[in-house]
């Protein structure tokens, strides 16, 4: 098939609304699930700075409404491995694991309306000073909370569907 000829042949196809009926809807359109997610969670408060970023991060995504009806609630583990170990035991490259456990829950009936489980890592750099490395850490943290923020924001966008009302 030619250049042109395929051209034709997709033009033929979007224009006969063929891939309107896979179901596809932009997450963030008038009436998605992102725009009907909007102001519907309200977050447990953070508790030290990691959560705080990863609450921020939500509420800039989903924006804050402290009377939603819907409650997000969390839990957070790291772990912690060196990868770049030199043959003296020094080690020069960190690698943090993150998990984070949620939950919603209608705030009228206490019921869990989903939940999850997301995973994520980050990995930093051990050489320098120990103030360097020291940054390195605090920033991998705070990297790792947007990545796993982001990550539950999609999953709520994927299910939402089928517990907001």
């Amino acid at each position: 098939m030619s250049l042109s000829d395929r051209r034709t042949f997709l033009a033929a196809l979007a224009a006969s609304g063929l891939t309107a009926g896979c179901g596809f809807t932009p997450a963030y359109a008038p009436g998605g699930a992102g725009d009907r997610l909007r102001g519907q969670l309200t977050t447990d408060p953070p508790y030290d700075k990691p959560s705080y970023v990863l609450v921020d991060r939500i509420e800039t995504r989903l924006s804050r409404n402290d009377s939603a009806p819907y409650r997000l609630t969390f839990s957070i583990t790291y772990g912690f491995d060196g990868l770049a170990v030199s043959p003296d035991g020094s080690t020069y490259r960190y690698h943090l694991t993150g998990t984070l456990d949620y939950t919603v829950v209608d705030q009228n009936t206490q019921a869990t309306v989903t939940s999850g489980t997301v995973r994520n890592f980050v990995a930093y750099s051990a050489l320098g000073t120990t103030v360097a490395t020291s940054a390195s850490a605090i920033d991998a943290r705070e990297r790792l909370m947007i990545i796993l923020a982001d990550q539950v924001v999609t999953e709520l966008m994927a299910t939402a569907q089928s517990w907001l009302p």
